[in-house]
């Protein structure tokens, strides 16, 4: 399928429009939601020195939830090889594998849709909660 370049530039219009990341991270939750049944976006930092991701903004249905997780060893390396992948994943819950435990924060309801976020390496991940699955060729 090609690419949805409205949506894109889209996108970037809405991230550019603001210097705070809860502002563009509402904003890009109400631009997705009129393409796919988003229920929840996230954005998490990933700390390489300390192993650890925070989140930093988020928008849509959320639950209580811890903003911090740590990686044991092989969970850094189980995180660091999809990032390599470079892919997007879905799970049904958080509980389907080691490496949804940690991305996705204890809590969360439903299924998820991760993506890495890449500037010379990792510096975070989307998560996008819904039923995505059928649009995964879109995201």
């Amino acid at each position: 399928m090609q690419p949805d370049f409205s949506l894109l530039a889209s996108t970037w219009r809405e991230v550019s429009r603001h210097l705070d990341i809860e502002e563009s991270v509402q904003g890009l939750f109400r631009l997705f939601q009129e393409h796919l049944p988003l229920t929840s976006l996230m954005v998490r930092r990933w700390e390489d020195t300390r192993s650890r991701l925070d989140t930093v903004a988020r928008a849509g249905v959320f639950w209580e939830m811890p903003l911090r997780s740590s990686a044991p060893t092989p969970r850094r390396e189980e995180l660091l090889s999809w990032v390599r992948e470079g892919r997007l994943s879905f799970w049904q819950s958080r509980e389907q594998t080691g490496l949804a435990r940690f991305l996705v924060p204890e809590g969360w309801e439903g299924p998820v849709v991760a993506a890495p976020l890449m500037e010379n390496g990792l510096v975070g991940v989307l998560l996008l909660g819904g039923e995505l699955q059928p649009f995964l060729d879109q995201i």
